[in-house]
């Protein structure tokens, strides 16, 4: 299978799930508000995404959001080949930042983020490919609330569509 969009393909998707989350700010357009304690704490994010290439991403992700308004993601990610069911590349990444509530969205900034494990099985995904792409910088991610309670948090993607769900560990 031709993977050469993969190096990037990871690397967005890992970034735009490094989730900031909201605080103090109405739902859904009804006047509620959450409290902010509700929101801190430590949170998990896992999905399966299919490729077009029948390849599947797997994805952890555990948060911590911080009063002071900063958070840190360990990012967990697989690549394995959807005919094989063979492991193609593998990398644990380490992003801090800070997080900002304006209304109803919440926007984050990655300040620094690091590889603290990585394996590839294919010359197409290098940690060369993947430390260059650390370090460009990136705007703030965008997100908006759909629903929440103490146990889960549903988060839209502004800029891209879609939908993630937290849930507290």
């Amino acid at each position: 299978m031709n993977h050469s969009h993969l190096p990037r393909l990871f690397f967005t998707l890992t970034l735009f799930l490094t989730l900031p989350l909201l605080s103090g700010c109405p739902l859904n357009g009804t006047g509620n508000t959450i409290g902010e304690t509700v929101l801190h704490g430590d949170w998990n994010m896992k999905s399966m995404v299919p490729l077009e290439t029948g390849d599947k991403i797997d994805l952890s992700n555990d948060y911590t959001f911080r009063p002071d308004k900063t958070f840190t993601n360990i990012s967990h990610v697989k690549l394995i080949d959807g005919a094989t069911n063979e492991l193609l590349y593998q990398q644990t990444t380490e992003e801090t930042g800070t997080w900002t509530i304006d209304g109803n969205d919440s926007c984050w900034t990655t300040s620094e983020a690091k590889i603290i494990d990585f394996d590839s099985r294919t010359p197409l995904i290098t940690r060369e490919m993947i430390e260059q792409e650390l370090e460009n910088e990136l705007p703030p991610e965008c997100l908006q609330i759909v629903s929440a309670s103490q146990s889960k948090i549903t988060l839209r993607l502004i800029s891209e569509g879609g939908t993630v769900i937290l849930v507290r560990k």
